[in-house]
């Protein structure tokens, strides 16, 4: 028997240790051994004995033997501390048999004189509160177990820190407390215990974690295991993470315990620290156990924060050029790699930081699956997967997926996985609904009985054992082959119960879990190189000599090499947590990242048949070729020729416009989800089209000539058709019965030639939110409008196309419609539109002075032009009467009378031409809404506008003339090159005659479709006032902008010519001349400037609106109303009035002459 000295006492010959061969070196005590050790006491003495970490097994003895009175005491098995006093001499003697299985014992000891002996009760304290208590002090002190009644022993040690207060011991970096149950207690219970304190079962990751868990078992008394925080698991949810740590141990504080043996334990298995030969055990996590554990946490005010781990050293990355990729990849502006059909997904983080509607990438255009309920978008290659991309679950909700034949098991989520997947501790279905296996009494199997080759039943803990049928059969993974063809789960080896018949169960457990020795030094092995092999399992290779970790993996300070794709995956694998720092800032160039995740893979991980990435894209398409003459993003193909679909089932996306492609290549195509075959010359659809996930297609521009909605009865999930551009001419339903409903929601028929539309034929989609019917040839809507089979319209669009018939309610009672395009007001109407329709969402272009109630919307309106009608009406028909006065009066008729007759008649017809408008203005008042086009399409409007545009044009033509006419008589007084009264009327003809045509030629057959004088309320379209497409709009423009700019021109040139010619003429005139020539001169500035006035702004709006510049409606309002009739209502007086006042002024002075002379004679 070895007799050693206390370490961290002063030992003398009556204080010390002994402990049985080897046990400070954790190894068995030799066979056959036979040891003395004598403890001598004198009479005067007592000798105090400790005993601690006391381990022998049956066959083994310890013995004392006090010499007088002689008593002996046996010692055996596994026991606590005990402590007990002698006065006499003790004889100790150990004895181990051949067999050699203990572990031995511990006795500490003090020999004190009597009269300092301390007092030993009942229950095995002493008491301490003595004046003596230093001379046995170092005995019992500072070893985390209370021997004092009043606990003195444990005061003022310097493992008791204020960092972790008196009851916790520090350690290391850490605070441990040790908790001695009053029963046996779980493993998990023990981890609850902990955890409700905000501390952790201990957990020895690291060597240093060990070094310091082993000094403090050494330093005290205990039992003679301790559950430590290790357990085998189920981590995860995430199907590639389940698969990758599935027989990996792990801490309870998220790290991976790489250092643990991995070998066949059944899930769930737990750890428990034997000090027997201070080694981690595995144990059945809910099996109770006599047994301690150790809680632990961080230092106070030295909590670790995650942000100051150390990070891995250097940058982990690779040149992209440098490796062989077997799929098609795309560089990242950030230089990582991802798939060509995520490089616009915003979970790939990739190209796009927002959600994105198409994308281009791989030589192709493809557009994004859009979620319903949000605005995020996904590649289509992620739809219909049987996993949930939107967070509405709407790229899943609607799949038809075919059914699962056997040998396949049908998942939840209509995943089709191998039945022998099935209860295998692994999720293959991505919502793990097989490893949901339930029992007959409803709990959940550990394995399917299927696996055992023989008969199974459960004993009374209801754990499955098996017995084989014959010698040659094996038992199942994760269970032990006892003697006679019987198998037990792994985790009854070693429990210190024996489940095979001969106990072989409990033999050889002296395996350990560490995969380093007890010195805490790592092994030959580590540091090496770990790798995965995605299902569970794990090996290490030695470190390569170069010791740097090769290029997939990368390093844990001072431990092992990890596979790139365990750093930033969430999961702490390195022992000092390095692997999860900084994974904010992580990029990794020349990998390929994980959609969704940090994770980052080398090239040689991407389709190697495991999956590392946690939503396995990295497994995604591996065999995928795509055909000739097509782009291709994963299963999104842009094609331009014919290609055998049959070959890709999984297609998801397919644009085939112009390779001739049609609907009936595609039936074996389930999974379609966007079918575009624009411009390929189809004709017919099939009626047998099952395209079950079909949701938007598209068959624009193609050679349809009619339309059977019952052609697309079997696509139920159809949502978006478009069939822009298709010659149709007739829309029906030719379901005989009740249709089936289709759950469309948006119909485009724009561009097509159907003339009548009826949405009867629409009775079996009842869900339509969307009808386009924009720049079709339609004219009429039945009767039936949309109220009784497109109830759930939201927008509806009919711009560009001729509608003219249609029920007084078409939109009155769609209860749910909030947009509307189209050309003609009177659909923005309040009487039309539903109950609550805001307004400021219906599109038409408003007529320029007509409202929903009256012809002219306001007052203001009302008075002006009435005012404007009379003062035309009565001025130019007072200027013509005056004239015929004047004439009758013997005066002679010249040119000039001529000419301003002819005016007034022209601009009479202006007057006449606004009193038509305000006459059918009171007719319509308060209901010009429902007579809008009768009054639009009626002869009176014909008439009117036909005479308000000869009167623009004669009355241009005819100033313009006279303009001529008075330059000619001023600057050549004595020239015959002047007009005469018979010349005059000719010009006069002819002018009329001009404007005839001008008026007329939009009546031509030919020009009838124009609709010139019907196009507004006003009867006559302004070149502003509409769009350049507008039927006539050319004709227009070109009548009352450019010729009226041209006359406008001729006759302010005119006018200068003639007030240049009359100042040259009256240079050398008295000053009455003069007087008169100011005069003129001030009526031809009027007549400039009143000509300039409304021609100008007209010639101007129209050139703005020419290039594209948009005319408010009011402007378009005052040209109407203000400038058109300003002329005609002015030229009276600038050319008639002032005439008649010049003759009355003159005919006075005459009189006045004649008075004078008369005086003067008398």
């Amino acid at each position: 028997m070895a007799y050693q000295k206390l370490p961290d006492y002063s030992v003398s010959d009556t204080v010390g240790y002994v402990t049985s061969p080897n046990f400070q070196y954790s190894y068995l005590t030799p066979n056959n051994y036979d040891g003395t050790f004598y403890l001598n006491v004198s009479n005067t003495e007592s000798a105090l004995v400790s005993l601690s970490h006391i381990f022998i097994l049956s066959g083994d003895y310890l013995k004392f033997t006090q010499i007088s009175p002689r008593k002996t005491k046996t010692v055996r098995g596994k026991k606590n501390a005990q402590l007990w006093l002698s006065r006499s001499s003790v004889a100790v003697h150990y004895h181990t048999n051949s067999a050699g299985r203990s572990r031995g014992f511990k006795m500490t000891f003090a020999v004190l004189p009597r009269f300092l002996e301390p007092n030993l009760s009942s229950s095995n304290m002493l008491d301490c509160a003595v004046p003596h208590f230093n001379s046995f002090e170092p005995l019992i002190s500072c070893n985390m177990l209370k021997e004092c009644v009043g606990g003195e022993d444990e005061q003022n040690c310097t493992h008791h820190t204020s960092d972790c207060g008196p009851d916790a011991i520090d350690i290391g970096t850490k605070c441990y407390r040790l908790v001695r149950p009053e029963k046996g207690l779980s493993w998990y219970d023990a981890k609850d215990y902990c955890v409700q304190r905000g501390e952790k079962l201990v957990t020895l990751a690291s060597p240093d974690e060990r070094i310091y868990f082993k000094k403090l078992l050494f330093s005290m008394r205990s039992l003679q295991s301790i559950f430590v925080g290790a357990h085998l698991v189920e981590r995860l949810q995430a199907v590639s993470m389940t698969a990758l740590y599935k027989n990996i141990w792990q801490w309870v504080d998220g790290r991976t315990a790489f250092s643990l043996d991995m070998s066949n334990y059944a899930v769930p298995t737990c750890g428990f620290y034997s000090l027997y030969d201070y080694n981690l055990k595995p144990y059945l996590c809910s099996k109770g156990k006599d047994t301690e554990f150790i809680c632990e946490f961080e230092k106070r005010g030295k909590v670790v924060n995650d942000d100051s781990l150390s990070e891995i050293v250097g940058t982990v990355s690779i040149d992209p050029g440098s490796v062989v990729w077997n799929v098609s990849v795309v560089q990242c502006p950030s230089d990582h790699m991802t798939r060509d059909f995520l490089f616009c997904d915003i979970h790939a983080a990739c190209k796009a930081s927002d959600p994105v509607k198409s994308c281009t990438a791989g030589g192709a255009t493809v557009p994004m699956f859009l979620c319903k309920q949000s605005q995020a978008t996904l590649p289509y290659t992620l739809v219909c997967d049987h996993e949930r991309h939107c967070t509405d679950n709407s790229d899943e909700d609607f799949c038809q997926h075919p059914p699962c034949l056997p040998p396949l098991f049908s998942c939840r989520n209509g995943q089709c996985v191998h039945d022998n997947k099935r209860c295998d501790g692994i999720i293959h279905c991505y919502d793990g609904s097989d490893e949901l296996c339930e029992d007959g009494g409803g709990g959940v199997k550990s394995q399917k009985s299927s696996l055992f080759p023989g008969s199974v039943y459960t004993d009374k803990s209801g754990i499955y054992h098996a017995e084989l049928a014959n010698e040659t059969d094996h038992c199942p993974p994760m269970y032990f082959l006892c003697p006679g063809q019987f198998c037990v789960p792994t985790y009854l080896r070693c429990n210190g119960v024996k489940d095979c018949p001969g106990g072989e169960d409990e033999q050889l457990c002296d395996v350990s879990l560490w995969r380093w020795p007890a010195t805490g030094r790592w092994n030959s092995i580590f540091p090496g190189v770990i790798y995965l092999d995605g299902v569970g399992n794990y090996w290490v290779e030695p470190m390569p000599t170069s010791k740097t970790c090769p290029e997939t993996h990368f390093l844990c300070q001072n431990y092992y090499c990890l596979p790139i794709y365990l750093r930033c995956n969430g999961i702490e694998d390195c022992p000092g947590r390095e692997d999860e720092a900084g994974c904010d800032s992580y990029t990794c160039p020349g990998f390929y990242r994980c959609r969704g995740s940090k994770v980052c893979l080398h090239a040689d991980n991407v389709c190697d048949g495991v999956p590392q990435c946690p939503e396995q894209d990295d497994e995604l398409l591996c065999d995928l070729s795509c055909p000739d003459q097509c782009h291709c993003q994963g299963l999104a193909f842009v094609c331009s020729t014919s290609f055998s679909a049959s070959s890709y089932p999984a297609l998801r996306y397919l644009d085939a416009s112009g390779s001739g492609m049609t609907p009936g290549d595609l039936t074996d195509n389930l999974y379609l989800i966007h079918l575009r075959l624009s411009n390929c010359g189809i004709i017919s659809i099939p009626f047998n089209l099952t395209l079950s996930n079909l949701q938007e297609l598209d068959l624009s521009w193609n050679k349809l000539t009619q339309l059977d909605m019952h052609w697309f009865s079997l696509l139920r999930n159809l949502r978006v058709l478009t069939l822009t551009g298709n010659p149709i001419v007739k829309i029906t339903d030719s379901a005989l019965l009740r249709p089936t409903t289709i759950q469309l929601l948006s119909i485009d028929l724009s561009q097509t030639r159907a003339t009548v539309f009826s949405s009867r034929s629409f009775r079996s989609t009842p869900d339509v939110r969307v009808l386009n019917i924009s720049w079709s040839l339609l004219e009429t809507i039945t009767n039936e409008g949309f109220r009784d089979f497109l109830p759930q319209l939201e927008t509806l669009d009919v711009r560009g196309s001729p509608l003219k018939q249609y029920p007084n309610d078409l939109l009155r009672d769609l209860a749910f419609l909030n947009v509307v395009y189209a050309d003609n007001y009177k659909l923005c109407c309040e009487a039309m539109l539903p109950e609550n329709f805001d307004q400021r969402y219906c599109y038409a272009e408003q007529d320029l002075l007509a409202s929903c109630e009256d012809l002219l919307k306001s007052n203001t309106y009302r008075i002006f032009l009435w005012t404007f009608a009379a003062l035309s009406i009565v001025g130019n028909f007072g200027s013509f009467a005056a004239r015929v006065y004047l004439h009758s009066e013997g005066e002679a008729v010249g040119s000039f009378s001529v000419f301003v007759t002819n005016l007034s008649i022209a601009d009479l017809f202006m007057g006449v031409y606004l009193a038509i408008i305000g006459v059918a203005d009171l007719i319509y008042h308060g209901e010009y809404l429902w007579h809008d086009d009768e009054w639009k399409n009626s002869t009176a409007c014909k008439i009117a506008g036909f005479l308000s545009l000869v009167s623009c044009e004669v009355s241009a033509i005819i100033i313009c003339l006279i303009t001529l006419d008075r330059f000619l008589v001023l600057r050549f007084p004595f020239s015959r090159l002047h007009f005469q009264r018979t010349s005059a009327l000719i010009t006069c003809g002819l002018i009329w005659m001009a404007g005839v045509v001008l008026a007329a030629v939009p009546l031509l057959p030919m020009t009838s479709h124009w609709k010139f004088y019907s196009q507004t309320g006003i009867c006559i379209p302004l070149p502003f006032s509409g769009s350049e497409s507008s039927h006539g709009y050319d004709y227009t423009f070109s009548v009352l902008i450019l010729l009226n700019l041209v006359l406008f021109l001729l006759i302010a040139v005119g006018q200068a010519l003639v007030y240049w010619s009359i100042r040259r003429n009256s240079l050398a005139s008295s000053a009455s001349k003069k007087s008169k020539d100011a005069t003129i001169a001030r009526r031809l500035t009027t007549v400039v400037v009143s000509d300039f006035l409304c021609w100008f702004p007209i010639a101007l709006l129209g050139v703005l609106a020419t290039t594209g510049t948009p005319i408010p409606g009011e402007v378009n309002v005052a040209v109407a109303i203000f400038v058109l009739p300003f002329n005609s209502a002015l030229n009276p007086f600038l050319y008639t009035l002032n005439l008649i006042l010049e003759k009355r002024n003159k005919a006075q002075e005459v009189q006045l002459l004649k008075r004078l002379e008369n005086d003067i004679a008398e």
